[in-house]
């Protein structure tokens, strides 16, 4: 009778703090369930794990695609850690919504609701969420989970050049670590083509307003920014980490922190690009 009491003395306290802890994460599952249900009433919880709830209009879909963020993201993480950087490890929240619009919606981007204009995906590393709308193919995923392991790695603090941040998630967004492979023959050609007379990168290192990369010239500062990670990824890696380590500090005079890591564009940077580019 003795050693069951005894047992029960030091098995009850544990049960009962493993079952609220599991209550407690349900909780949150659920908690986040009713805030998207005001925008998107298809809303379902798909998956409520300790690392990652995932909420979209199917339930198996929304599994699937939250099953795939938990890797990727640790993929990420593991692979390219020195790069990007690691989020603390709290529960991720990926939403996926019912329709594009109800993205901005959400997120409460006003100024781009009244341009007309619906958010691909957004991101928000103080809550450890990305927002996309229900895509199939992920890649719109991919893309908010390379913004949001740099965001949460850097605690949001650090507001990372367009062309650094769009640029590494345009180049994620295509393939699966660790098997990267290069920029493609016909990816560069259509940035050429798109470019004009050539990628200016003078005028892409010196970008430091995001809305630039949703208005006109978006599309192209896209394309150039994807063609410069790229490069740097594929033949300048080490002095790239060096430069976005530099970054995290640094929110001004970028261009010359650059030039001074990684090299200057009217120099040998500039020919071994535009030969990459051919």
């Amino acid at each position: 009778m003795r050693w069951i009491l005894k047992a029960l003395v030091v098995v009850l306290p544990i049960a009962l703090i493993v079952g609220g802890l599991r209550l407690c994460e349900r909780a949150g599952g659920d908690r986040w369930l009713s805030r998207v249900r005001e925008v998107d009433p298809r809303a379902q919880l798909a998956l409520d794990r300790a690392d990652v709830i995932c909420i979209a209009p199917d339930a198996a879909e929304g599994q699937r695609a939250g099953e795939f963020a938990a890797e990727f993201r640790q993929a990420l993480e593991e692979n390219y850690g020195d790069l990007l950087g690691t989020g603390a490890g709290q529960r991720m929240v990926v939403v996926m919504f019912s329709e594009p619009d109800m993205v901005s919606a959400y997120a409460g981007r006003d100024i781009l609701r009244e341009q007309g204009q619906s958010m691909a995906g957004y991101t928000d590393p103080s809550q450890n969420a990305v927002y996309v709308p229900y895509e199939a193919d992920l890649q719109i995923l991919r893309h908010e989970l390379v913004h949001l392991v740099m965001g949460t790695a850097s605690e949001g603090t650090v507001r990372y050049s367009p062309w650094v941040m769009e640029g590494l998630a345009q180049y994620f967004e295509r393939y699966d670590p660790p098997n990267m492979r290069a920029f493609p023959p016909e990816a560069r050609a259509f940035t050429r083509m798109a470019s004009g007379s050539g990628v200016d990168l003078k005028r892409l290192l010196r970008l430091q307003d995001y809305p630039l990369f949703v208005g006109e010239q978006g599309a192209r500062n896209y394309l150039e920014a994807e063609a410069l990670a790229s490069f740097l990824m594929e033949t300048r890696r080490e002095q790239f980490r060096k430069y976005i380590d530099m970054e995290r500090t640094r929110p001004s005079g970028r261009y010359e922190l650059f030039v001074s890591i990684v090299g200057d564009p009217d120099g040998q940077l500039g020919t071994d690009f535009r030969r990459y580019l051919q």
